[in-house]
């Protein structure tokens, strides 16, 4: 474990997030979790928007994917989710973030973003 400023553990965001058995409603994320002592991983998406300054991708968090809850500690390796009710014909966008949390009364700490990725719903 790596100890950041003040104590607190760094922690590491999913890497090789891909989207795969892309649907008109639905699709599966899947991505590679590196952390090993975060509480969760939480799944952002985004629906892209351009203008003079750039992209920006609206992110909405959608789900937090709890990993220490009880005896359900699952440190790294593959991970999978899904995302339905999406629209057809649309362009979505996720990336992920590892949090930690020390007890229930603590503040989340995040990771940086995974690198975000993107794909039309049929």
């Amino acid at each position: 474990m790596v100890i950041a400023k003040r104590g607190r553990p760094r922690i590491t965001a999913p890497t090789k997030v891909t989207l795969v058995n892309v649907t008109k409603h639905s699709l599966s994320i899947n991505w590679y979790d590196n952390a090993t002592i975060e509480y969760g991983v939480a799944l952002e998406r985004g629906v892209p928007t351009h203008s003079i300054k750039g992209v920006n991708y609206h992110w909405v968090r959608i789900a937090n994917i709890d990993e220490r809850i009880g005896d359900n500690i699952s440190g790294k390796g593959w991970r999978s989710d899904s995302d339905n009710n999406l629209k057809s014909n649309t362009m979505y966008c996720y990336r992920l973030k590892a949090y930690f949390k020390e007890n229930q009364q603590a503040i989340y700490q995040f990771s940086k973003p995974s690198y975000p990725v993107c794909v039309y719903t049929q």
